[in-house]
């Protein structure tokens, strides 16, 4: 669902990324025409693929981790099963999202910028022509760039949303495990 529904909304992405990225004030209008002069319909579609996979990979660092780094917490014995356990293995969860999905988030603004011929980008050929030829011309650190906004995003998401899951299946069931 969460790869579909961001397929689908692929377009509305590329549009406000162009919009951000822009030194002057282009319109959502005025990108989303030269999006569809330059490229038609597929122009709206780039960095699709990166898009989706940053979403499984951000989303699959969250719940696993999570799980593991509570486990370890508890059995170790470290603090209790409850709230600062919870709070401690999603911040967790989250800087390891963040680490694994910025890479892929930085390609994916990298395409949907270049969309439409966008002369203020630098254009790649794809995801691998990206991924290979950012790091040769600016440095491994390029694809970290805006780490530090993602990773505090990352982590304000998770604590909230496992505290409030945790609170959530504690009401249910009783107890937390």
């Amino acid at each position: 669902a969460g790869g579909s529904s961001i397929f689908v909304m692929n377009p509305t992405d590329v549009v406000k990324t162009q919009m951000q990225a822009a030194a002057d004030s282009k319109t959502m209008g005025g990108v989303t025409r030269q999006v569809w002069q330059q490229e038609g319909l597929k122009g709206f579609w780039r960095g699709a693929q990166p898009n989706i996979a940053r979403c499984f990979i951000g989303n699959a660092c969250e719940i696993g981790c999570y799980d593991q780094f509570k486990t370890t917490i508890t059995a170790k014995g470290w603090v209790s099963d409850g709230p600062l356990a919870h709070f401690a293995a999603s911040g967790g969860a989250g800087v390891v999202s963040a680490l694994f999905s910025t890479p892929v988030d930085v390609v994916k603004t990298r395409l949907m910028n270049a969309a439409g011929g966008n002369k203020d980008a630098i254009q790649y050929k794809g995801v691998i022509d990206c991924f290979i030829n950012m790091p040769r011309k600016e440095g491994i650190g390029s694809l970290y760039k805006g780490f530090w906004p993602l990773a505090v995003r990352k982590v304000a998401w998770t604590v909230v949303f496992f505290l409030v899951n945790e609170q959530a299946l504690k009401v249910i069931r009783g107890s937390y495990s």
